[in-house]
């Protein structure tokens, strides 16, 4: 049990090191090449890579850290050349499943980049990655202020709602807050939110926590100096965006309606993005904006605000 035990934990070592190895042959490597510098890219290559070296690194185990020292009766012999051959096809196969699917997914941000606001949605996304950039952005001083409300009112939403987590995590990268990044215009309002814990919530929890989070974004949109006509909400946790929810505010009057969603990091990605452009600072409004009423799950506003 000791053997296996400091093997599994030799295996985790190898995946951390081809991972780091990686990223830091990217840093200097894709300037070298002409590219900017992208660590999600270097990741996920580093990723489909270390199931490779994990398979050869296990290849250098010995029978013999493994055989028993009581005396059994010899095994029959079996034919190990074609078990060998097969194994390594199989690993060779799923090195270059992993491979196909960075390279897919490189193609995609390859694409998304091309279009307009990529570099600000890239941006934005890098602030909300961890707390030590701050828990609060935005591209405005007063949308900064309106991140600061969702992420206070959101992790209200979270005590309320959700069960809560029965430990803590041991490392948190965003130390418990909803690290949030607000993009506000004179006509829309986009609000990505980073979830603590998102991977641990059921479907039931990330449908209750998106809903909360986009109606309290258009309470707080309607609520603010600006009449922005769109209203967006990107949830997402360490790795991936797991939705989008947009909604319109309809001009004068007191409705609110959806607009469109997604699911999946590619397609939350592709549609928040389209958010993102052209880059157009806000202004304030003298003129009241109507607060939606078709999306229920409003979060009030902590007392003393």
């Amino acid at each position: 049990m000791k053997v296996w035990f400091t093997r599994l934990v030799l295996c985790f070592v190898v995946f951390c090191v081809t991972v780091l190895a990686t990223i830091i042959a990217a840093r200097f490597l894709m300037p070298m090449a002409g590219h900017k510098f992208d660590l999600d890219l270097a990741r996920k290559v580093g990723w489909a890579l270390s199931p490779l070296f994990i398979f050869l690194y296990a290849r250098t185990w010995k029978k013999s850290d493994f055989q028993q020292t009581v005396a059994v009766a010899p095994a029959p012999k079996l034919n190990l050349s074609l078990i060998g051959k097969v194994k390594w096809g199989l690993g060779i196969a799923f090195a270059a499943w992993c491979l196909i699917s960075v390279i897919q997914s490189s193609l995609k941000d390859m694409q998304r980049t091309r279009q307009p606001g990529s570099n600000a949605f890239h941006q934005a996304n890098l602030l909300i990655m961890g707390s030590k950039n701050g828990i609060t952005h935005g591209n405005t001083p007063e949308a900064k202020e309106m991140a600061g409300e969702l992420s206070s009112r959101l992790k209200v939403a979270r005590q309320r709602g959700i069960e809560a987590r029965k430990s803590a995590a041991i490392v948190s990268l965003t130390g418990g807050e909803f690290l949030t990044y607000c993009h506000l215009t004179n006509d829309r309002c986009v609000f990505l939110v980073h979830v603590p814990d998102l991977r641990k919530f059921s479907v039931g929890a990330k449908d209750y926590i998106a809903e909360a989070a986009l109606s309290t974004a258009m309470d707080i949109a309607a609520d603010s100096g600006v009449q922005p006509r769109t209203v967006a909400v990107g949830i997402r946790g360490v790795l991936a965006y797991d939705r989008a929810l947009t909604a319109n505010l309809s001009g004068g009057g007191n409705a609110s309606f959806r607009s469109g969603s997604a699911k999946g990091d590619d397609d939350c990605k592709s549609l928040l993005q389209s958010y993102f452009s052209p880059p157009a600072p806000a202004k304030l409004a003298s003129q009241a904006v109507a607060s939606p009423q078709s999306v229920a799950t409003k979060i009030p506003a902590p007392a003393g605000k």
